[in-house]
């Protein structure tokens, strides 16, 4: 014998909705127009719902990832200083940053990494986040970021700075990577309200 279970989710209040649903002269019928549309009105609106939330999410990890790459990035660049004991460079471009083996940013870049293709630099917003350096890293040909020669442990960066990135489609998404004292040490932080807080990603 072959036993029918209730279905759940939308399947059982279909399944509900028939069951009860009844004629005015008490035979069973089918749906009226009206209650199909009322239910598919529904499932429109919680899976835009659903589907809003889920983009943001990935936005958010897809931000996260290229402000801790960018870290990292930057701060191998550092080792190499020491490793090597000579001047390192740094580039920033819209959606990448690339290393030169130079003190001026001249040849060929040694290495590079890219953001992801949602994700961009703007060099006109601050990093905003309290305590922080307020002055900005350039971004294209013209700006160079120097690290010093590593001595007696210590390495140097020419200046300070911050670089803030942002979501292409979810603006109010931004990360900032910061370099606020005479080390080549970077901080990093994101923010989900444009800007009003900050926390660690």
């Amino acid at each position: 014998m072959k036993i029918q279970g209730r279905r759940s989710g939308i399947g059982g209040i279909f399944d509900f909705m028939v069951k009860n649903a009844k004629h005015p002269y008490g035979y069973a019928q089918g749906f009226t127009l009206v209650e199909v549309l009322v239910v598919i009105a529904i499932i429109g609106i919680l899976s835009t719902i659903a589907i809003s939330s889920v983009g943001e999410s990935v936005a958010r990890e897809r931000l996260r990832t290229s402000v801790n790459e960018s870290v990292g990035f930057l701060e191998r660049v550092a080792q190499e200083t020491k490793k090597f004991q000579a001047a390192r460079s740094v580039r920033f471009y819209e959606g990448s940053i690339s290393s030169f083996a130079t003190s001026d940013c001249s040849g060929s870049a040694t290495s590079s990494i890219s953001f992801d293709g949602s994700v961009y630099a703007d060099p006109s917003l601050s990093a905003g986040v309290s305590g922080w350096t307020t002055v900005k890293f350039g971004i294209g040909s013209s700006q160079c970021l120097v690290y010093s020669a590593a001595r007696y442990g210590l390495n140097p960066v020419a200046s300070t700075g911050a670089l803030v990135l942002r979501h292409r489609r979810y603006e109010q998404l931004r990360g900032v990577i910061a370099k606020n004292s005479n080390t080549n040490y970077f901080e990093a932080a994101i923010s989900v309200d444009g800007g009003s807080s900050w926390r660690k990603p």
